[in-house]
C-alpha cells in the first residue's frame, strides 16, 4: 500500500511535525493556533493566540519533556481533550516524540477509557481538568489508578487535580528543557503510526448476532494516511496559506484531525479552535476571526 500511494506521489516522507517545524522557519510570525475568545467559560485555562513560532516551541518542549519521563517512541498515549490550543499543542508533541495518540471522545465513561488502554496497551493519558462541569481530570485519575500500565496522566488549562501532572510547568519551563532528541526511525517514518483508535472487526466479527456487539481491535494509521486526507480537504476546499479556518471539533477522530488539523498544517493557516454552545456563538467567533471555512457540525449547518 505505501509503494503504490508513494509512486503516485500522494505519499511522502514527512510527519506532520515536521511540517509544523517547516511552518515556523517559513511562516514565524503568522497566527496559528487560536482559542475561542470565550474558553473560559467551558473549560478552564485562558484563550491563547499563538504563531508558528509560538507553537513550535511549546511543542519541542512538551516533547522533550515526554522523553525525559521515559516515554519511548511507539508509546500509547490517550488524548481526551476539549479543541483547544493546548490539544493540539499535545497532539503534535506526541508526535514529535515518536508516541502514537490513542483519541478518546470527551463523552467516553470510564468503561471506555478502561478498555481503550487495555487495548491498545497506553502508558500515559493526557486531559484537561474539565469541560462543561464534565470532571475528566478526575475521571481519568481513577481509569489511572485502576490500570497498572498507566504511568501518567498529564493535564493542561488551568488549575488540575492533585495527582496530575500540570503541563503548565512544562512550557514554564520551556526554556531549560531543550530540543527534544530525534527519533530514529527504520523505513519511511510517514508510515509509522501516528493514531490509533478501536474499530469493528469486519466480516463475521461484527458480532455473533443482530444482538450481539461487535469485536473491536485497534485501527492504526498513519502520518502518510493524515496527510492524505487533509490534502484531498485542502485541494476541495481551496485551502491557502491565508485561510482562517474555525474548527469546533475535538482531536477524537477523522473530522477534528483529518479536516481540521492535517490541511491546517499542510496550508500553513491559521486555526481557530473552540467549542461552542450554540450556533450563535460559531457564527460570532467566524466572523470576529475573519474565517474563510468553517467545519460545521450537522445541527448547526443549515443555519
Amino acid at each position: 500500500e505505501s509503494r503504490v500511494h508513494s509512486g503516485t506521489g500522494v505519499w511522502g516522507r514527512v510527519t506532520l511535525d515536521q511540517i509544523l517545524a517547516k511552518n515556523a522557519e517559513s511562516r514565524g510570525d503568522h497566527p496559528a493556533l487560536v482559542d475561542f475568545a470565550d474558553r473560559a467559560d467551558w473549560t478552564r485555562g485562558p484563550a491563547e493566540v499563538l504563531t508558528w513560532r509560538d507553537l513550535d516551541g511549546r511543542v519541542d518542549a512538551l516533547a522533550a519533556f515526554f522523553q525525559a519521563v521515559g516515554l519511548q517512541p511507539d508509546t500509547v498515549i490517550v488524548l481526551e481533550m476539549p479543541p483547544t490550543v493546548d490539544a493540539v499543542t499535545a497532539f503534535l508533541a506526541a508526535s514529535r516524540a515518536g508516541l502514537v495518540v490513542a483519541p478518546l471522545a470527551l463523552g467516553s465513561r470510564e468503561a471506555d477509557a478502561i478498555e481503550l488502554c487495555r487495548q491498545t496497551g497506553a502508558k500515559a493519558i493526557i486531559t484537561v481538568a474539565e469541560t462543561q462541569g464534565e470532571t475528566h481530570g478526575e475521571r481519568l485519575r481513577t481509569v489511572a489508578a485502576e490500570l497498572f500500565q498507566i504511568r501518567f496522566v498529564f493535564a493542561a488549562g488551568g488549575d488540575v487535580p492533585d495527582g496530575l501532572v500540570d503541563l503548565r510547568m512544562v512550557f514554564a519551563e520551556a526554556g531549560s528543557l531543550g530540543k527534544p532528541a530525534d527519533v530514529a526511525r527504520k523505513g519511511n517514518p510517514a508510515d509509522h503510526a501516528l493514531t490509533v483508535d478501536l474499530a469493528a472487526l469486519p466480516g463475521g466479527d461484527a458480532g455473533d448476532g443482530p444482538h450481539e456487539p461487535a469485536r473491536l481491535a485497534p485501527l492504526p494509521r498513519s502520518h502518510n494516511h493524515w496527510i492524505a486526507t487533509g490534502l484531498m480537504i485542502l485541494l476541495e476546499a481551496k485551502i491557502d496559506a491565508g485561510a482562517v479556518i474555525v474548527s469546533p471539533f475535538a482531536l477524537s477522530g477523522p473530522v477534528g484531525i483529518g479536516v481540521a488539523v492535517a490541511p491546517w498544517l499542510l496550508a500553513g493557516a491559521t486555526l481557530v479552535t473552540g467549542l461552542p454552545l450554540t450556533t450563535d456563538r460559531l457564527a460570532e467567533e467566524a466572523a470576529n476571526r475573519g474565517a474563510s471555512h468553517v467545519i460545521a457540525p450537522v445541527r448547526y449547518a443549515r443555519r
